[in-house]
């Protein structure tokens, strides 16, 4: 009956001890001898049964004969092989591992394609998934992920916490942010002249100093994991972006930079960029300086003495590529006038109450950089928390945090700041995308796998020349 009535059963569960030896082999479990040998003596017991039957038929009767007759045959081979040497160390099978994760991925990658073809999902970038909701209303509870975004590599290690851009925006709504995504028009781009304008700023002053690093130049190689989407994550104050396999046009947009196709995982960036250590006593005093500064009244620079002083610090082609652009004082006076046009706008049905705030708030700070100052120093007496519950309808979302819940996570205080700021004529813009840390790392470690805790939103002041 054993032999001819539970075939079935018996066969499942020599799969399933195939099945679990394997498992023990690629976790590495270090199990007695006599449990792995008794498996390995089943599984070939069957495996004799099955051969039997199919030489001769599965109806055939002799087949339990066979198995039971050749059962002490198996038993003194696996006694043979409990005698033999074994080595410590287990033979690795990280291949399995490796082939199980790129079925995953591909099987990540068909979803997402599947997601973008039904417009379940979009391929630009923004906090819909950590507080924002069809672009720009912004929700209630944020939501979380511990999967890896993409990597982020230093070739030196910045002195401070570096934010990549993914999305801007410049109009805010009373109940969200929004961008019209236009077209950025000139001979530079604006990351350019924005890199550029910081330099302009400290012309004429001694800005390497070894203890502080004042201002130094980085690059940061970013690999996409599980993120897909035709978003460039940029730092401020950027000189390139470079695509370091592959070619892909990138379309440069008052709410980001975009390429021309969504980035698949493995897919790689090289981005430039100064860091200016913003926190120096030095940077705050020249800020501050710069308070009165019109580009109307503008001092000249001579090229040589330009390139003089940042040689060392700044890469010279690139520097020298700039400087020959015809008009470049020019377009960073127009581009001035339109940060001032464009980023300081409020919807009129602003309470008027935000403003008063912001006033009794800044009322002894002399300069814009202390003003804001003042607003983030109050705007952290607030309660962070990421679930605030729904706010009610018809009710302005700055006016509400700032009066009534007076709590909320990243989304709320960057649209507080932002608001606040603009409210007494300093230009803002909302920005959203991820902070990598690099303090946490190991000695000698230059890579940090950017997570979705990661993700962030943080408002970005403009101040002349800097």
């Amino acid at each position: 009956y054993l032999g001819n009535k539970l075939k079935l059963l018996r066969r499942g569960w020599m799969i399933c001890c195939i099945v679990i030896l394997v498992m023990l082999c690629i976790q590495e479990k270090n199990l007695p001898r006599i449990g792995i040998i008794c498996l390995m003596g089943y599984i070939l017991m069957e495996l004799v049964g099955i051969q039997h039957e199919k030489r001769y038929g599965k109806e055939s009767a002799e087949t339990w004969k066979v198995v039971y007759t050749l059962t002490p045959v198996i038993i003194l081979v696996m006694s043979l092989c409990s005698l033999l040497p074994r080595n410590e160390k287990p033979i690795s099978w990280a291949w399995v591992g490796k082939v199980y994760q790129n079925i995953k991925m591909g099987m990540q990658d068909v979803g997402a394609e599947m997601a973008f073809a039904i417009g379940s999902k979009q391929d630009e970038f923004f906090l819909n998934f950590w507080g924002m909701e069809k672009e720009k209303k912004l929700k209630n509870d944020l939501h979380q992920s511990q999967e890896v975004m993409f990597k982020a590599k230093s070739n030196a290690l910045p002195h401070q916490n570096v934010y990549l851009a993914g999305s801007y925006k410049e109009t805010y709504l009373g109940d969200g942010w929004k961008s019209e995504g236009k077209d950025k028009e000139g001979l530079l781009s604006d990351n350019e002249l924005d890199a550029y304008e910081l330099l302009y700023g400290l012309s004429g002053e001694k800005v390497e100093n070894e203890e502080e690093k004042l201002l130094s130049e980085k690059k940061i190689k970013v690999t996409y994991e599980g993120i897909r989407t035709k978003t460039a994550f940029i730092p401020a104050k950027m000189e390139s972006l470079v695509k370091v396999e592959g070619k892909n046009s990138l379309e440069v947009r008052s709410d980001g930079m975009f390429f021309s196709k969504r980035q698949r995982r493995g897919s790689d960036y090289l981005v430039t960029f100064l860091e200016m250590n913003t926190e120096s006593e030095w940077f705050q005093n020249r800020v501050r300086e710069m308070e009165h500064f019109s580009y109307q009244k503008d001092r000249s620079m001579s090229k040589e003495a330009f390139l003089d002083q940042y040689r060392g610090i700044v890469d010279t082609k690139w520097l020298e590529a700039v400087l020959e652009k015809p008009q470049l004082n020019e377009q960073l006076k127009k581009r001035n006038e339109q940060i001032y046009e464009t980023y300081t706008t409020l919807p009129k049905s602003l309470p008027e109450r935000v403003k008063q705030l912001t006033l009794d708030v800044t009322q002894n700070a002399q300069t814009r950089y202390d003003k804001l100052k003042c607003i983030e120093a109050y705007l952290k007496t607030y309660h962070y928390t990421e679930a605030p519950g729904e706010m009610p309808n018809g009710n302005d979302f700055v006016d509400y945090f700032l009066f009534e819940s007076q709590e909320g996570y990243c989304t709320y205080f960057a649209s507080a700041m932002a608001v606040m700021a603009r409210s007494i004529g300093i230009p803002t813009r909302y920005v959203e995308g991820f902070i990598v840390d690099y303090s946490q790392l190991p000695k000698g470690e230059k890579t940090v796998l950017v997570n979705g805790r990661q993700a962030h939103a943080w408002v970005e002041a403009y101040l002349d020349r800097i």
